[in-house]
């Protein structure tokens, strides 16, 4: 609420480092308010999706590593599945997962970007482990071989 509440603004290194930031900003002609929403997205089938994350050697969870696809700024590496559960006293594990850069490379697939606008918006898709939750899945679809 309060962050950074400890930032020496009379630092000459705190300076330095907020003018780098500066300069390495309009170099890439990023307006210095621009949401990250707005500046780090993946392109899907031509649809620009913003992505959250930063680079592993900032210690961050989401791990994403920005680059060039077809000489254009986008996202080249990420977290692709990530999954997040819950173990209780009682009941199966509830669990909640997604698949970031979504399931499909076929761009005329719906599944080519669904999970992809999804991460992006913080959704998240609800795992089933029981037969009881399974058998109540909306998207359940059963294919009998013979």
């Amino acid at each position: 609420m309060h962050t950074p509440n400890s930032l020496d603004s009379g630092s000459s290194a705190v300076r330095d480092a907020f003018g780098r930031a500066v300069l390495a900003l309009r170099k890439a002609n990023i307006a210095l308010n621009a949401p990250l929403s707005e500046i780090q997205e993946v392109t899907r089938g031509g649809e620009q999706i913003p992505i959250h994350g930063s680079l592993g050697q900032l210690g961050v969870l989401n791990v994403i590593t920005p680059g060039q696809v077809d000489g254009a700024p986008d996202i080249v590496f990420g977290s692709s599945f990530i999954q997040q559960v819950r173990f209780t006293a009682t009941g199966p594990p509830q669990a909640l997962s997604v698949m970031a850069y979504s399931q499909s490379a076929n761009p005329n697939s719906p599944h080519h970007a669904d999970q992809t606008r999804l991460f992006s918006a913080g959704g998240w898709v609800t795992e089933r482990f029981t037969e009881e939750q399974i058998a109540a899945s909306p998207h359940l679809r059963t294919t009998v071989l013979n």
